[in-house]
């Protein structure tokens, strides 16, 4: 006679295998080290500072 198995405990196991398989996926594909934050970070402020200093203000008119 072959065992009984309780399908629902069957159904939830393969969704909580397959939500971990996503979970990795997706750690891999979207995931960045925090060094990889740090330094991207760093370049935005670089970036910011350096339009900030090259930013030219229209002329201020003196004929009041």
């Amino acid at each position: 006679m072959a065992d009984l198995v309780n399908l629902r405990r069957f159904k939830k196991a393969k969704a909580r295998q397959d939500k971990a398989e996503a979970g990795q996926r997706n750690r891999v594909k979207y995931g960045r080290t925090a060094a990889e934050k740090i330094r991207a970070e760093i370049e935005r402020n670089r970036e910011a500072a350096f339009l900030d200093g090259v930013r030219q203000e229209p002329p201020h008119d003196t004929d009041d």
